[in-house]
């Protein structure tokens, strides 16, 4: 139980980090600009980094296995 509880703070406290420290476009921030706590809106913004971070790793996952398929 206390295992997963400082699991669950820490991955939080990244997520805050993450926030905090990276700027997005305008176009992938969360519509929660106007969050009033400011560690809400920090950690809905590093869960935005991290959704960005997974979609551009997918696109590239992608490309590369449409570059191993053969030519029809």
């Amino acid at each position: 139980m206390i295992t997963t509880a400082m699991f669950a703070l820490a991955v939080l406290g990244q997520l805050v980090f993450l926030g905090r420290s990276v700027w997005l476009p305008y176009s992938a921030r969360p519509a929660v600009a106007g969050t009033e706590p400011r560690a809400i809106r920090d950690l809905t913004n590093g869960a935005a980094v991290l959704n960005q971070i997974g979609l551009a790793y997918a696109d590239r996952i992608d490309r590369y296995a449409r570059e191993l398929q053969p030519a029809r």
